[in-house]
């Protein structure tokens, strides 16, 4: 949906090795419930400023790649 009134349940869903991110909300309403991103190559979770987004029980493990130094 264009006009950002749309909305999303996702519940108990698992990604693995995401190439960037694991999670992409950019309008309307997200409820992620039991979800869990590992080892997404950037980040867990991309949640813009026009998203209205509950995360229950979410888990973001081994984002961002190994580390620098």
């Amino acid at each position: 949906m264009g006009d950002g009134r749309g909305s999303l349940i996702a519940r108990r869903i698992k990604m693995t090795s995401p190439r960037r991110i694991g999670t992409v909300v950019q309008k309307g309403r997200a409820l992620l419930e039991d979800c869990e991103v590992v080892g997404a190559a950037s980040s867990g979770f991309y949640l813009s400023d026009k998203a209205d987004v509950t995360v229950v029980r979410g888990r973001v493990a081994d984002a961002g790649g190994p580390a620098s130094g």
